[in-house]
């Protein structure tokens, strides 16, 4: 075929326009072009703010354009990025701890196991410090003792006792404390007991992770079992609930056979807190509250809250404009149980979704204000086409920790509008710390996303995902084509390496139109602009057909 000119005619319902777009610029594009081995520690890297205002210059071309009215749906790859590797701060160690990279891990260990040392180690030094201050006195053989004590527990090598609240889970199971619905709030309730006395406490957060009250307190005198003390400790958060008129609240223990015995259908058997408990049934039997139970590991700032209050013999009652009164210790804690955001989702969203959302709007929202520590207000999902997330579309799988996404159920809290139900696996699976996708790999699964496309109705999508997936899956298409064609297609890339994201063919957040043609008829839509025509029905012959029929005519003129 001679490609320095041609053309091509096809059906208008065999193609699509798709609007290529990679996203804005990230942490590890700033930290990778320094230094390449940043890509291996950077896990989950957020949007730069020269990447916000790169989205918000994007958004203007594709308004004045007009291509915003025209999308029919926005596809999304679902890879989270977090925080670059910087120590300089307590917040940022805290962050760091969060989501270790691979070299700060011991031989041996999983993330989560450094995880549950520092948490453990965080607490303890500062019940040390407490020690210290108020009692006068520290004795360090004591510390390392109660240390090891301590990361026993969490880990569950040590024996539980009292209230028999742990399972045995697998031992690759992340647990987190997650956010409740959009709209609702989430109640966690503990206690803590010893010899003589017992603390109780509840920790009431928003759908945002946000907190809304924390409050314990100290009750004296002797408890005959640690099941009277949590029972207490749920009483006393759904009375205050009940006080505050909330509705719709998820409360969350991590007292199993409290739970169980709320929510079973006879009369509980336990005589000495049966009053309680009866009353406990009847609020929830009328409000739109919800019981469960969770591991200990879920419930981590209850729980700390409770052992605080009872070592040091102190009550709390903080409101959300009162955080900074509480312990480090607690803060900290809090911070553990928020989430980070994604930065392809991120560039999605304030590209093509709605306005600034505004509380009290019926419809969820597409991100939540200041998802991915972006400063960024919540964006609404009016006036825009739907979201969704889709695995196909991610960057190269495994070996760097930036192409490493978290748990869908974090997404969802995060991206509320974004639909995540074609993505089967909660946590990554397809990440692989030592095994990275090869070029062809990429490529092939560039292509099967393409051919994934043509199942869709919608004629105009847009698709935001990264550089190496869109160089790989271009390089395919564009052969036939005048050199110059091509390269408007995918542009000669220039350096590479199986791991690098450095020279991409598209800049942060470039957009490029493109049409696919179905030549395989992969599609089955038929036309919705094709008419069949002859209707009414009548004589319809072509004026070449009639030449040949009455060829004497022609003679004659």
């Amino acid at each position: 075929m001679d490609t320095t000119v041609g053309q091509g005619l096809y059906p208008l319902h065999r193609c699509k326009t798709l609007h290529l777009v990679r996203h804005a610029q990230g942490i590890h594009n700033v930290k990778g072009e320094k230094n390449h081995n940043a890509y291996l520690d950077l896990f989950d890297a957020h949007l730069t703010p020269l990447g916000w205002k790169q989205v918000d210059d994007l958004r203007k071309h594709v308004q004045a354009s007009g291509i915003s009215k025209r999308i029919d749906l926005v596809i999304t790859s679902p890879l989270l990025r977090l925080e670059e590797l910087e120590c300089s701060s307590i917040n940022q160690l805290v962050d760091m701890v969060l989501s270790p990279p691979q070299g700060m891990v011991p031989p041996g260990w999983e993330k989560n196991d450094l995880l549950i040392f520092f948490a453990t180690l965080f607490y303890k030094v500062w019940s040390f410090r407490n020690r210290k201050l108020h009692e006068g006195y520290f004795n360090l053989s004591r510390a390392v003792m109660e240390i090891n004590w301590a990361v026993e527990e969490f880990t569950g090598f040590q024996s539980r006792v009292a209230d028999n609240s742990e399972e045995t889970l697998p031992a690759e199971t992340v647990l987190k404390w997650e956010p409740p619905a959009h709209g609702w709030l989430k109640i966690n309730v503990d206690a803590a007991t010893k010899n003589v006395g017992c603390a109780i406490s509840m920790v009431v957060r928003s759908d945002l992770g946000e907190l809304v009250f924390l409050a314990s307190k100290v009750i004296e005198g002797e408890w005959t079992s640690s099941f009277g003390v949590e029972v207490e400790a749920l009483a006393w958060a759904s009375d205050y609930a009940e006080v505050c008129g909330w509705v719709n609240i998820d409360f969350e223990m991590d007292a199993k056979e409290v739970v169980e015995t709320i929510l079973m259908d006879e009369e509980p058997g336990n005589r000495f807190s049966l009053d309680t408990l009866m009353t406990i049934r009847r609020r929830f039997a009328k409000h739109t509250w919800n019981l469960s139970w969770k591991p200990r590991e879920t419930n981590a700032v209850a729980d700390l809250t409770a052992k605080f209050s009872l070592t040091n013999h102190v009550s709390f009652f903080i409101d959300e404009y009162s955080v900074e009164e509480l312990p480090s210790s607690l803060v900290d804690c809090l911070r553990m149980d928020k989430v980070a955001a994604g930065l392809t989702m991120q560039t999605a969203v304030g590209v093509f979704g709605g306005e600034a959302y505004t509380d009290g709007i019926e419809v969820p929202p597409l991100m939540v204000a200041n998802a991915g520590k972006s400063d960024h207000s919540a964006i609404s999902s009016l006036n825009c086409p739907p979201f969704m997330a889709i695995e196909l579309c991610r960057e190269h799988l495994g070996v760097l920790s930036c192409h490493k996404r978290r748990s869908i159920s974090e997404y969802r809290h995060l991206f509320p509008a974004i639909d995540f139900s074609l993505i089967e696996s909660d946590d990554d699976i397809l990440w692989m710390p030592d095994i990275g996708e090869k070029n062809e790999d990429v490529a092939a699964r560039g292509q099967k996303f393409l051919n994934w496309l043509w199942t869709r109705k919608e004629e105009e999508i847009a698709v935001v995902t990264h550089g190496a997936f869109l160089y790989h899956t271009l390089s395919a298409f564009g052969n036939d084509c005048h050199p110059s064609v091509k390269s408007e297609i995918c542009s000669q890339i220039r350096h590479f390496s199986t791991y690098s994201n450095a020279g991409f063919s598209f800049a942060n957040c470039e957009l490029r139109s493109v049409v696919i043609v179905d030549w395989s008829l992969i599609g089955s839509d038929s036309s919705s602009t094709n008419y069949p025509g002859k209707i009414p029905d009548g004589l319809d012959l072509r004026s070449d057909f009639a030449d040949e029929k009455h060829p004497e005519k022609i003679a004659n003129n």
